[in-house]
C-alpha cells in the first residue's frame, strides 16, 4: 500500500487543516462540507472523523494536542495487544507445569485463553478472507492482520458483544481511509518548506503516520462502535415464567425509522410496508449496523459517512 506523501501531498494537507481548522475554531466550513460532500476529494478525512467522533479531546484544535492524545492512544493500544493477544509458547519459561500446559482444565490458565483466542481468530479471519475480494487492498497480508488484531482486542475488551458479522466491514472503511491519508514519516517531512510550514508538517506527520495505522483504526473503531455497537448486542434471553424481554435497541431503531418517520415522509409507502405485513428489521437491520457500508459504492460511503459523524458531533 502507497502512502501519499511528497512536499506537493504534505503542503496540500497544511492547506486543508488551517482551512477546515483555523485558529478561530469555527468549524462550521468542516461541517458545511462534510455534510454536502465537499471531503470527497479531502487529503485528510481521517482527521475529520477522528474529530466528529471524539478521538480528539474534546475543545482542543491545536495539531500538538492532537499529536499528544494520539501517542498516548497509540501506547494504550500496544498494551492491549500485549495483554490480549497471548501466546502461552514465549511464556511459559518458569511457570507451573501442572497449570500451564495445553491440557490443563483450568479456565483461567494461558492455554485455555490461547485457545479461545485462537477460536475467536478463526472466526474473523474467515470474514476478512470473504472481504471486498474485487479490491486489492483487503487481500493485503499486512492488511488482513491489522485488522484481524483490530478486531480481536476490541472483542477481548468488549466481551458480552465479542465479534459479530459486519464488525470488520466497519473497520474495513475505517482502514482504508486511514492508508489513504497516511503522509510521509517524521523526519522526511517539511524538506523545502517555511518554517511555519515545516512545523506543521512534521506534526501532520506524526497523525498521518503509516506505521501507526492500525493503533488509530483502533481508536476510530472503538470510537464508532460507541454508537453503533448496540446493534451487534445480542439479544436478551427470555426469563422463564417472567415478562417477554424488551426489543433490543438496533429494532427499537428499525421500528422508528419505518413507524414514525417514513410514516412522516412517505405515509403512501408506508401504508404498503404495512399492508403487506413486512417487518423494519427484515431490511433494515444491516442499514444500521453498518451504516449503509453495503448499499453504495465504497468512495461514496466515505462521503455519506463524512456527513453522518458531521451530524453526530454537532448533536
Amino acid at each position: 500500500v502507497t502512502a501519499k506523501g511528497g512536499r506537493e501531498g504534505m503542503e496540500a494537507k497544511i492547506r486543508e487543516v488551517r482551512e477546515l481548522f483555523p485558529p478561530s475554531q469555527d468549524v462550521a466550513k468542516l461541517h458545511k462540507r462534510a455534510m454536502t460532500g465537499g471531503l470527497r476529494n479531502s487529503t485528510i478525512r481521517s482527521l475529520a472523523w477522528r474529530f466528529f467522533l471524539g478521538v480528539f479531546p474534546e475543545g482542543e484544535y491545536s495539531l500538538p494536542a492532537w499529536v499528544s492524545a494520539l501517542e498516548a492512544q497509540r501506547d494504550q493500544y500496544d498494551a492491549r495487544c500485549e495483554e490480549f493477544l497471548v501466546d502461552p509458547y514465549k511464556q511459559s519459561d518458569g511457570a507451573d507445569p501442572l497449570v500451564n500446559n495445553p491440557l490443563a482444565q483450568t479456565e483461567d490458565s494461558a492455554w485455555s485463553k490461547y485457545f479461545e483466542l485462537r477460536q475467536l481468530q478463526k472466526d474473523i479471519q474467515i470474514d476478512l478472507e470473504r472481504l471486498n475480494p474485487d479490491d486489492d487492498f483487503f487481500r493485503d497480508a499486512g492488511v488482513q492482520g491489522n485488522m484481524l488484531r483490530v478486531l480481536t482486542v476490541w472483542a477481548c475488551l468488549n466481551p458480552t458483544i465479542s465479534y459479530r458479522q459486519g464488525m470488520h466491514e466497519l473497520l474495513a472503511h475505517i482502514l482504508k481511509v486511514l492508508h489513504t491519508d497516511a503522509s510521509t514519516p517524521p523526519g522526511d517531512a517539511g524538506g523545502g518548506l517555511g518554517e511555519a510550514d515545516a512545523a506543521d508538517a512534521k506534526l501532520l506527520s506524526q497523525l498521518l503516520h503509516p506505521r501507526k495505522v492500525e493503533a488509530d483504526a483502533f481508536g476510530l473503531f472503538d470510537r464508532l462502535m460507541r454508537l453503533v455497537g448496540d446493534a451487534f448486542a445480542p439479544p436478551t434471553p427470555p426469563v422463564k415464567g417472567g415478562p417477554p424481554p424488551k426489543p433490543s435497541g438496533v429494532v427499537l431503531r428499525c421500528n422508528r425509522v419505518q413507524n414514525d418517520l417514513l410514516r412522516i415522509k412517505d405515509d403512501k409507502l408506508y401504508q404498503h410496508l404495512e399492508s403487506i405485513s413486512v417487518e423494519p428489521q427484515l431490511y433494515m437491520m444491516k442499514w444500521i449496523r453498518l451504516l449503509l457500508g453495503r448499499e453504495f459504492h465504497p468512495d461514496d460511503v466515505v462521503v455519506l459517512w463524512d456527513a453522518l459523524f458531521s451530524d453526530h458531533h454537532q448533536g
